[in-house]
């Protein structure tokens, strides 16, 4: 659902010098955790909806634009529904067009939707 950012051979090796800490020439994996977690943060500031629009579509498994029913519950977990409440049925005329949400947060933040 995200556009990704096309950055340029100068900024792959200047991310990646920045990056390699030991000097090595290679990338560890904290090294490179660290790195690809840095720009997600910095992504993520530039236009925080995108935070919402990846959880959001990493919840929608059929990727139809609606959380409904399994994936609803999935939600109201990761929000901090009790765990007692998520073993009731949950129907699948329960849903959330998660893709209107999005474009509304976007035009009340004044961002570009990705």
């Amino acid at each position: 659902n995200i556009e990704p950012v096309n950055y340029k051979e100068v900024d792959i090796a200047e991310i990646y010098k920045r990056a390699d800490a030991d000097k090595s020439g290679e990338l560890s994996r904290a090294e490179f955790l660290a790195m690809y977690l840095a720009l997600c943060v910095q992504r993520f500031k530039s236009n925080p909806v995108l935070v919402v629009e990846a959880l959001l579509g990493f919840i929608d498994v059929d990727r139809n634009g609606i959380i409904e029913g399994k994936e609803l519950k999935v939600l109201a977990g990761i929000v901090g529904v009790p765990p007692p409440l998520l073993l009731l049925p949950m129907s699948d005329s329960l849903h959330v067009n998660y893709r209107e949400v999005l474009r509304t947060m976007y035009a009340m933040s004044g961002q570009k939707q990705a």
